[in-house]
């Protein structure tokens, strides 16, 4: 029996991206459980943070959860390559490398919104890695669909939009994001096909034709333009050439017209004709929202003889700043909410030279710590005041006399409640 791509796109993408797990997972898996990394204590932004046309800009300040989740399971591929790059990048950051499954982004008793983000809705996950593998049943799988097949895939399509919601939220405040093959498929916007069904996340606003051929060797080279000879992912090449770039039914027919869109590579030589000068690699980042995290994914398999070019993606999804969020608080007005494990949130509100400032954290669920900077927002190591006791007592800084400024608050969750610790923020002005 012959099966077209066109007419069944999720069912081709079963049947190719299963041989790839095949081909090119079976000689690297790993069979370590998964685990996370002893850390020291997260001591908050490295750097201090700085004003950039009116926006606040610096460095990571979210929080020190999870620095780098790599996820695994029966339809992704668990290699000892992405395991590498993984902890490589957690060692760098010096915070947690987990391996994650279904389970970990599902919501739990003790999770109520998966491991992806803060109770709040921000990420908590500096670096979340997908590989390759069948997109469409890791997707299915995620989304807990009852069955993989396509006639519940149709059936069930709701569950699909509520599944990326959460990944969605994690790389729109700062979630960073590396794919390969399968994970490309996962982080794009679905197929350039009239009624195909989207089953990935929509993390990259881009689509794809369709499912690309198995894999024929000899394998295509992967050439990159020499205009971009100053950049990380060409210096990561062989003078500007990727040799015998393993693929095994990756995309095909990138878009290449996506706004705020990087595209780096095209296929030459070999014996998969289709791929001729085709779009290998792609980053995104949206210039409009300085909160979000960076995207870099492959069509291909770099993690099968090219592991220093999946390590130069993860290193650029890293290689940037944040903005800071402004949240005004008023003064006298309790505000409510809720810190998760370790995370940062911060507040601020203008006030006049020579007053008093007093900011009460009050009702802990758990430890919290709070930090009072004029100017710019505070970290563990820079404010002005701080209050750090330990337990679920009230915390309260007086500022006795005030300059004329923004002042910026910072609330710690200096707990390990992944649902968090309720809390109540007072700021007086007299």
């Amino acid at each position: 029996m012959s099966i077209s791509r066109r007419k069944f796109p999720l069912l081709w993408s079963a049947i190719v991206c299963l041989a790839a797990v095949i081909v090119v997972a079976m000689p690297s898996v790993l069979h370590a459980e998964s685990s996370a990394a002893t850390t020291r204590p997260w001591t908050g932004p490295a750097e201090d943070f700085r004003i950039v046309d009116g926006r606040i800009i610096g460095p990571w300040w979210q929080g020190g959860s999870l620095g780098v989740v790599y996820f695994t399971g029966p339809h992704a591929q668990k290699l000892a390559a992405f395991e590498k790059v993984g902890k490589a990048m957690a060692e760098k950051m010096d915070r947690p490398y987990r391996e994650v499954h279904k389970e970990d982004l599902q919501p739990s008793e003790a999770d109520t919104n998966g491991i992806l983000v803060y109770p709040d809705g921000t990420t908590r996950v500096q670096l979340f890695i997908m590989p390759g593998g069948n997109s469409a049943q890791t997707m299915a799988e995620v989304a807990d669909l009852s069955d993989g097949s396509v006639e519940t895939m149709k059936k069930e399509r709701g569950k699909f939009a509520e599944a990326r919601k959460m990944p969605q939220a994690a790389f729109k405040s700062g979630m960073n994001y590396i794919g390969t093959c399968g994970g490309f498929f996962t982080a794009a916007s679905g197929y350039d096909i009239k009624g195909t069904l989207h089953t990935g996340w929509g993390l990259w606003p881009g689509l794809v034709k369709n499912i690309g051929p198995g894999a024929r060797r000899p394998m295509p080279d992967v050439d990159f333009d020499p205009a971009d000879s100053d950049h990380p992912l060409f210096k990561a090449t062989q003078d500007g050439t990727l040799k015998e770039m393993y693929y095994n039914g990756g995309p095909i027919g990138v878009q290449s017209d996506v706004p705020d869109t990087e595209y780096f590579g095209k296929y030459s030589g070999g014996a998969l004709t289709e791929l001729a000068d085709d779009w290998f690699c792609v980053a995104y980042r949206p210039k409009g929202n300085l909160l979000s995290g960076r995207l870099v994914i492959t069509t291909g398999h770099p993690e099968s003889g090219h592991v220093d070019f999946l390590m130069a993606m993860a290193i650029y999804s890293l290689n940037h700043e944040y903005e800071v969020p402004r949240r005004p608080i008023e003064p006298a007005k309790a505000v409510e909410a809720v810190s998760g494990d370790d995370q940062m949130q911060y507040y601020c509100l203008t006030v006049e030279a020579g007053r008093k400032l007093t900011v009460t954290l009050a009702g802990l669920g758990e430890n919290c710590d709070l930090y009072v900077r004029a100017g710019l927002p505070p970290t563990l190591k820079r404010s002005d005041a701080k209050g750090t006791r330990d337990g679920k007592d009230d915390e309260s800084i007086t500022i006795a006399d005030t300059q004329a400024s923004e002042y910026f608050i910072a609330v710690h969750g200096r707990h390990s409640v992944l649902n968090g610790a309720n809390y109540t923020l007072t700021a007086r002005v007299d």
